[in-house]
């Protein structure tokens, strides 16, 4: 039978959190709580509330299973289980929470989910995944929970022309935790651009983003390598007024804008010097 677990930062959910708070690691620390009862703490080394609710859910998961008893070689019965008859009682939910911080505090992330690319003396970059206006909010405020007084920059490439028409409202005030934003031509995957209804004309495109972005003053960049050669003028311009602390640079996209980190790395070591 199928059981509805909920979970989430709301304390009427049957599994949520408490105590969120930023640890030395640059991730967080929270208490897991169920049913009102607190269970134990947990400290994942990534940022940002969207990263201990998936760590959340995976305890919750993880209890349910132990509960079934369908871990270890009984995994493959999983699917035979009537959760709906399963008891999770205080004692091994707590020891599913202490199993699970254990095997969390190792957990290093996954490839293109906030992935640090270098930090060098004149900024640190980031690689992203985020390619829709939740993932965009949830990665810059990840970055703000870690770098909490640096500008944050972020290159962006839309993927898809659908997917940038559909969401184009949603994507114009995404962007407004960061200090600045480019936008790269859309990586399109074979699609055409979508023209505008209403009566608007023009199409949906990387320029028309670029000029509606509330917030962060933004700028349209056709290609890549423009982008990079924007982020190396600018943090010149940077170092030339005299700000203190390095940027934070976050490239952001399905495409193929992940090697924008790489890129930047090469021209900064090379056109880049430190000023007396």
């Amino acid at each position: 039978g199928v059981r509805v677990v909920t979970y989430g930062s709301d304390y009427s959910n049957e599994w949520s959190v408490v105590n969120a708070v930023p640890n030395l690691e640059g991730g967080t620390d929270f208490v897991v709580v169920r049913a009102g009862r607190p269970l134990g703490r947990v400290s994942v080394p990534l940022p940002g509330l969207h990263n201990v609710l998936n760590a959340l859910s995976v305890i919750a998961a993880a209890a349910m299973l132990d509960a079934a008893d369908a871990l270890g070689d009984g995994r493959s019965a999983v699917a035979d289980v009537d959760f709906t008859s399963v008891s999770l009682d205080e004692t091994r939910a707590s020891a599913a929470v202490a199993r699970a911080a254990e095997a969390l505090g190792g957990f290093k992330g996954v490839a293109r989910r906030f992935q640090q690319v270098a930090a060098l003396p004149q900024c640190v970059i980031y690689d992203d995944y985020a390619h829709h206006p939740t993932e965009v909010r949830a990665t810059i405020q990840a970055a703000r929970q870690r770098h909490d007084t640096a500008r944050i920059w972020v290159v962006f490439q839309p993927h898809t022309y659908s997917r940038l028409a559909q969401f184009f409202d949603d994507f114009v005030p995404a962007f407004g935790g960061a200090q600045r934003v480019l936008v790269t031509d859309v990586f399109g995957a074979r699609e055409e651009a979508v023209e505008r209804g209403g009566g608007e004309g023009g199409v949906w495109d990387a320029e028309a983003l670029a000029e509606a972005i509330e917030g962060p003053a933004a700028a349209y960049m056709p290609t890549i390598q423009d982008a990079v050669e924007r982020v190396v003028w600018e943090l010149k311009a940077s170092q030339l007024i005299g700000e203190q602390e390095p940027p934070v640079i976050i490239s952001m996209g399905a495409g193929d804008i992940t090697c924008l980190g790489e890129r930047l790395v090469q021209r900064i070591k090379g056109e880049i010097e430190f000023l007396d």
